[in-house]
């Protein structure tokens, strides 16, 4: 009896710490704690967030008490604190790994979606090694790498004619079927099939930025129905998923409080979804920001979301904790203070990866 009692207890016990079967992530870029609070207001009802065990984030980059989005996804995404304008890069240029690099070379599907361009800061630390500025490095890099998924903008950049709507011949979207990927436009359209072995599926959902959710373009999606969308090419289990909701922070820079709005009720709509679509028991749910951004304030309003007004201090980023939460399986092990490289360390344990 006392036998089957410890075989009973040591069955709980591993099963309350079984690794996740998916990790979803979702980055707020430029969402500090009171952009957090004010897409919590304009939601409504029981926000998803409100779900999430809450820990404090440290961002700061190894040159600067003020990080950039590029040095702060390095840090989350490789663990390694680097220089501002570095994309997976560390401080003496040198590259570093990616999390998803780690994972898909154990198995794991990875996957990225951003209403950014795709050679913005935060996308590019996902797969690149390159400073920011450096858009011909970070373009081969993506046309060489191996993801699963990945959704972005920056059709335009990368060969297809703004007027006649055709690909550049010999361009960088042919280069990427070549490469082995399916490359999907605008509406999810097949552009490309993949040459030879498929290695994934690209989708470019806008010419460069999606617009602000407020003023989409009549060809531009947003961002939960890109989401939604994406997820139709891929699935769990043993998915890593991010997806970051990066026009929070183009909001923010120029202080547009509209624009900043729609981009938080956007956000949350996105947590909803994610949620609804995987499993709470298996799957680990992260939702963090790289930096603060514009010194948002709230004013004036009520809990109803009625005459809410929000005030600036900086059309830049500043110097402030930033949310990381979490929710499903593993999120215990996230507490207290946290550098944005912590998290790279925690997630790799929870995952059992050496």
């Amino acid at each position: 009896m006392r036998a089957l009692l410890f075989v009973l207890l040591l069955s709980i016990v591993s099963l309350s710490f079984a690794a996740p079967d998916n990790v979803v992530i979702v980055i707020g870029d430029g969402m500090g704690f009171n952009h957090l609070f004010l897409s919590e207001l304009l939601c409504g009802g029981s926000p998803a967030t409100r779900l999430f065990r809450v820990s404090l984030g440290l961002n700061s980059p190894a040159d600067a008490l003020i990080t950039d989005s590029a040095a702060a996804a390095t840090a989350l995404f490789s663990g390694v604190r680097t220089v501002n304008n570095a994309a997976g890069l560390d401080p003496s240029g040198s590259p570093v790994q990616s999390v998803a690099t780690v994972l898909k070379e154990r198995g794991w599907k990875v996957a990225m979606i951003t209403n950014a361009r795709y050679y913005d800061g935060t996308p590019a630390a996902f797969y690149a090694h390159a400073f920011r500025t450096d858009d011909l490095q970070i373009t081969e890099d993506l046309i060489a790498c191996d993801i699963d998924l990945f959704v972005a903008g920056g059709l335009e950049k990368l060969g297809l004619n703004p007027f006649t709507g055709k690909p550049k011949k010999n361009g960088a979207l042919e280069r990427l079927a070549a490469s082995g990927y399916a490359v999907y436009g605008l509406q999810f359209e097949k552009l490309f099939e993949p040459i030879g072995e498929k290695k994934g599926s690209m989708a470019f959902v806008s010419m460069g930025d999606n617009s602000f959710e407020n003023v989409l373009l009549p060809n531009e999606m947003p961002l939960p129905e890109i989401v939604r969308k994406s997820l139709e090419l891929i699935a769990g289990p043993r998915l890593f998923l991010v997806v970051e909701a990066a026009r929070i922070d183009d909001a923010s820079h120029i202080n547009d409080d509209a624009a900043v709005k729609a981009e938080l009720l956007a956000f949350q709509k996105t947590v909803g979804l994610l949620l609804d679509s995987f499993d709470h028991s298996r799957t680990l749910f992260l939702i963090l920001a790289d930096h603060e951004t514009g010194g948002l304030s709230i004013i004036m309003g009520d809990e109803r979301a009625i005459n809410l007004e929000i005030a600036w201090c900086s059309g830049d980023h500043t110097a402030s904790y930033v949310p990381i939460l979490s929710y499903g399986a593993g999120s215990e092990s996230f507490s207290g203070f946290l550098h944005l490289s912590d998290v790279h360390r925690i997630l790799l344990e929870i995952l059992g990866v050496k």
